[in-house]
């Protein structure tokens, strides 16, 4: 009889003791794992789209020279308005005559702060060009915004573009002439490029990012 017991005691610790490793192992239940999964899922979220260009950006990536159409179709022309240095370049000033304009907004898809070239490409002395540069997020759009810009090489006054075709009032902003429009990594800059009609319009231009200094 008491080996029975015996017996019986130890096969109830056996039990129990086999019971309580397989607790040990049992993994983590729902609630956890699916917090884990959640705090993964919500790190990704918080870096989508911090560092997307919006549709009609120009994305830029690389130092290299980017080539642009400027399109008869995608002018626009400002009835009344010629873009004039005001003093020494910006803010500018108010003519009467009228202008076509080609404007793009350049986003900078690099991994550091940059600073926007751009430049005319003209094919003859009889082409006119000048670019205005606007550190913004957006194009301005109306004249007292238009006037304000950041850098400008308007006219015949300005710095000359190498590719001027020969033509004196073919313009350039660069960085090695200190008129490049800083633009931030995952940032914005505007450049408008602007012909007093489409027939003295160059059919391409010029933008490029530089190293910020």
């Amino acid at each position: 009889m008491l080996k029975r017991a015996s017996v019986g005691l130890l096969s109830l610790l056996f039990f129990a003791a086999c019971s309580s490793f397989g607790e040990a192992q049992t993994p983590p239940d729902g609630p956890v794992a699916d917090a884990a999964a959640d705090a993964s899922s919500s790190d990704g979220d918080s870096d989508a789209g911090a560092c997307s260009p919006k549709t009609g950006e120009l994305v830029l990536d690389s130092t290299m020279t980017k080539i642009v159409d400027l399109e008869p179709a995608k002018a626009d022309t400002v009835t009344g308005i010629q873009y004039q240095p005001g003093g020494n370049g910006c803010p500018l000033t108010l003519g009467s005559e009228d202008a076509v304009r080609f404007t793009f907004v350049v986003f900078n898809a690099t991994a550091s702060d940059a600073v926007l070239e751009a430049w005319a490409k003209c094919r003859s002395g009889d082409d006119t060009m000048s670019v205005i540069g606007y550190a913004t997020d957006e194009p301005p759009s109306t004249p007292a915004t238009i006037l304000q810009c950041t850098e400008a090489a308007v006219g015949f006054q300005g710095t000359r573009s190498e590719d001027n075709g020969g033509s004196g009032w073919c313009k350039a902003l660069l960085a090695t002439k200190n008129q490049a429009i800083p633009i931030r990594r995952c940032g914005r800059a505007v450049v408008f490029f602007e012909s007093p009609n489409l027939m003295q319009a160059p059919p391409t231009a010029a933008l490029r990012l530089q190293p910020a200094r």
